[in-house]
Parts: structure tokens; C-alpha cells; sequence
């Protein structure tokens, strides 16, 4: 099987600002003031609304950007976006947002084995509601 890039292949993502992470405190969003180290970002600890604690990493650019040289990719170009005036800040609420990549060449055997489990799941409930139904009936 494919791996997710090929030679000449294009990899685009997107990811929080380094400016925002340094404007989060231990709890809650991000303020206007600087509450980290640029170069401690590495691991940054979070407590959640609920008490929980979780992780977020972060590089700064110029790591990010060797990171990536080092693993054999070549930099395109940086984009910083702006936010538009008035937008909400929507980003801590207690969530992380995962996104991964898949090559399109794994599009069928993914729904093949989600249509599997799906169907065995499916076969598995109508077997147990027939069971239960015909117990009740006796």
C-alpha cells in the first residue's frame, strides 16, 4: 500500500499559532498577555474545564521547520492567517480536533470494513431485539 505522500507529493496543514499557545494560561483561553516561553511550548500542560489535565505540543516555526527538513520534506512556504475582526474565539472549550490524511487509494477498503462491522453490529442487535422479544412472548 501507498504511504500518505508520494515523491513530488504535497503536504499542507494547518496548525494552531505559536502566538496563541504562548498566550494560554494553565486554565482557560488565551488572553492578551504572554503566559509562556516561546521555547517551552515543546509540552504544554492544560487543565480542562472538568479538572482533567491534558498535553498539547507545539513547536516554534524555525523547530517546525527543521522537523520537517529532517524528515526529508522541503518547505513551500509559511502562512500566517488572519483572523478577521470580531471573530469569537471558539478554540478551548475542553476539545482537540484530530485530522489525519489518508491516501485516496484507501477510500474502498475503509468502507468495506466500516460496511463490515456495521453489518455485523447490525446483524448482532436484530438477532438480540428477536431474542428478546420472543422470551417476552413466552
Amino acid at each position: 500500500m501507498p504511504g500518505p505522500l508520494r515523491p513530488g507529493g504535497r503536504l499542507v496543514f494547518m496548525a494552531e499559532s505559536t502566538l496563541a499557545r504562548m498566550c494560554l494560561p494553565e486554565e482557560g483561553p488565551a488572553t492578551e498577555r504572554l503566559a509562556r516561553d516561546l521555547f517551552g511550548l515543546h509540552q504544554v500542560v492544560r487543565r480542562g474545564s472538568s479538572g482533567s489535565t491534558y498535553q498539547q505540543f507545539t513547536l516554534p516555526h524555525g523547530e517546525r521547520i527543521r522537523l520537517l527538513a529532517g524528515c526529508g520534506l522541503v518547505v513551500e512556504d509559511l502562512i500566517e492567517v488572519q483572523v478577521p475582526p470580531g471573530a469569537a474565539n471558539n478554540l478551548h472549550h475542553g476539545f482537540a480536533q484530530v485530522a489525519t490524511y489518508e491516501p485516496a487509494s484507501r477510500f474502498w477498503p475503509f468502507q468495506w470494513i466500516e460496511s463490515g462491522w456495521l453489518l455485523a453490529l447490525s446483524l448482532l442487535l436484530m438477532t438480540t431485539a428477536i431474542w428478546l422479544v420472543r422470551r417476552r412472548a413466552t
